[in-house]
């Protein structure tokens, strides 16, 4: 059989002139005429064996909205252009779009990426509820939603407990009642100054039996075993609903005993601190080592904006610097889904961006006080918690500033040190992720040099690391070595198919740290005018302890960041002095 093509390789348009045979694997090429050159060759044999063709449409404009401009980044399969349309013409966009953003990741499995070619906004609601109770099917291939059921915000929040009391089920599905079940109250001595009365007299008014449990202690709380067992030897039989007032670590406690004990939990926020009032994790100190455990969503969130706004400037600028490190925290999971093929939402981790790049904007403001600058840090810290509980992890605000940051919150633990607020450490060790990334700007890689590494490592490389770990995590080494014996993150075969796929993506790499970091010196100044730590001494963290976090940190989770690329590149030297540049070590 013969087929006369028109090759569009270039202007030429060469005439080609095919003969093809017919097999049961599908059409054979016998012979190709007519091409001046090779492209025209590869054109007559892609078109007859596997046809393919670049896709321009648009995303429907979401309401009062102008639709979207995208195209696919690759030629798709001609078989699949069907399916893919259908997919991008059913998209619901909720965050805004520049130009160039990743509207579906390898789409069908095509490989072939969905890029907008136009800019699109979509302002932010005032309530965000509507992110709450937001369930679809994403173009991301997941299906998403949260347990949150209500987020209450304003100065007239706590007002309307008796009317989220009245309208509260149980975990069997029953409405809450007054002649039958208790609320237990959930405070620390410093939070329980604040608004624990007035709360205890909004549920007692509502006809509620009140139980207290209100944890006291000289030190800063520290969400171990025995704060968790305090709240759940509080719990009664008839306990219906536990009511957390406080921030982060008050939240934490109640959030996994709530799951544990199937009990419904409201978290009344004390101050815009950290990005778990949301969340469906709780980070906890279990044998000393800080584990995330999968916990329940609050059943209610409530802000009361100038309770908020007077918060300790400490604790503004620790939910401050709890924002900022989405940067790296949201890079590191686009970074994860290059090497690791990990799960990634383009739409999930664009909704955090765009809040967390707000948030920065505002940052002389939120200084200055002004009630919506610092609505927008409790805003943007909620939001990152509906987007965890949209894909069912941390990876949208938790990455290697995390991991740097429970590093030096362990090693505080294990030297009996007092606790740093959470979005401090997050805040300060974001400059230094910020950095890593954008120093690959002025890098090129010896890939060669990097496989020919960890050809080389010593027979007795991994008995030297597991001595490193003990000295390194002392009581908590045994998880570190268990962690790496399940997921083998130091093992040189992984390591070099992750460098594989670091060369063949490194210009993708490049374009993220360009585009999607902001300088270093930004997010100083941004935390600076807050008066939240931009160096490691205003946290009692030595410089040792930077050093050794930015050697082994990473070892703490299975999770693919910047502090594993500069290891499995092996320029953790290059690491290293970063470190000692941003900080002034």
């Amino acid at each position: 059989m013969q087929k006369t093509l028109t090759c569009i390789g270039c202007p030429m348009g060469c005439q080609l002139d095919i003969e093809i045979k017919e097999t049961e694997k599908g059409p054979e090429i016998l012979d190709i005429k007519g091409y001046a050159c090779n492209r025209g060759k590869t054109y007559a044999y892609d078109e007859i064996t596997r046809p393919v063709r670049m896709i321009t449409t648009l995303i429907p404009a979401p309401a009062g909205g102008q639709p979207l401009s995208v195209r696919s980044s690759k030629p798709v399969p001609k078989d699949q252009i069907e399916s893919v349309l259908k997919i991008i013409h059913n998209i619901k966009l909720i965050s805004s779009v520049k130009m160039g953003d990743i509207i579906v990741a390898d789409i069908l499995g095509s490989g072939a990426d969905i890029i907008a070619t136009g800019d699109l906004t979509i302002d932010l609601p005032d309530n965000l509820e509507i992110y709450a109770h937001r369930r679809w099917d994403c173009a991301c291939g997941q299906y998403h939603d949260t347990e949150i059921q209500r987020i209450i915000t304003g100065n007239d929040s706590l007002e309307k407990l008796p009317s989220l009391l009245s309208e509260q089920k149980t975990t069997e599905g029953r409405l809450l009642d007054p002649d039958v079940d208790r609320v237990l109250l959930f405070a620390d001595k410093n939070t329980a100054a604040l608004d624990l009365d007035h709360i205890e007299e909004l549920c007692s008014d509502s006809g509620f039996a009140i139980d207290k449990c209100v944890l006291k202690t000289d030190q800063d709380l520290v969400p171990d075993e025995h704060a968790v067992f305090s709240l759940i030897a509080a719990v009664e039989k008839n306990t219906g609903l536990i009511i957390a007032h406080g921030s982060g670590t008050i939240n934490d406690i109640a959030r996994f005993v709530s799951c544990k004990l199937k009990i419904p939990y409201y978290i009344v926020a004390t101050a815009p601190s950290m990005d778990g009032y949301t969340s469906t994790v709780s980070p906890l100190i279990h044998n000393g080592m800080k584990i995330t455990y999968e916990a329940c969503g609050a059943a209610a969130v409530i802000a009361k904006n100038s309770l908020l706004a007077s918060s300790p400037t400490v604790m503004l600028a620790a939910g401050l610097g709890d924002i900022l490190g989405k940067y790296s925290a949201l890079a590191d999971w686009r970074l994860a889904y290059i090497t690791e093929n990990e799960y990634w939402c383009p739409e999930t981790a664009r909704l955090v961006y765009n809040t967390v790049q707000s948030t920065l904007e505002a940052a002389e403001s939120i200084a200055n006080r002004d009630s919506m600058a610092v609505a927008k840090v409790m805003n943007g810290l909620i939001m990152t918690g509906i987007a965890m509980s949209y894909v069912g992890n941390s990876r949208p605000a938790s990455g290697s500033e995390h991991h740097l940051s429970h590093f030096w919150e362990m090693r505080f633990l294990q030297n009996k040190k007092p606790a740093v607020l959470h979005g401090s450490k997050v805040g300060l060790a974001t400059i230094l992720t910020c950095a890593l990334y954008r120093h690959l700007l002025s890098i090129k890689p010896d890939f060669a040099a990097a496989r020919n590494r960890l050809n080389s490592l010593p027979a007795d490389y991994m008995a030297k690391w597991q001595q490193q770990m003990e000295k390194s995590y002392g009581d908590s080494a045994a998880e570190i070595i268990a962690l790496e014996e399940r997921s083998g993150k130091n093992d040189p075969i992984q390591a070099l198919r992750r460098i594989d796929r670091l060369e063949s993506n490194w210009a993708i790499i490049r374009e993220i740290a360009e585009k999607s970091i902001p300088d270093p010196a930004v997010i100083r100044e941004a935390l600076f005018l807050n008066g939240g730590a931009v160096q490691p001494q205003e946290l009692n963290i030595s410089a040792d302890l930077v050093i050794e976090a930015v050697l082994y940190a990473r070892e703490l989770r299975n999770r693919y960041t910047i502090l594993q690329l500069y290891w499995d590149l092996g320029i953790i030297e290059d690491a290293k002095k970063i470190a000692g540049e941003v900080y002034n070590l």
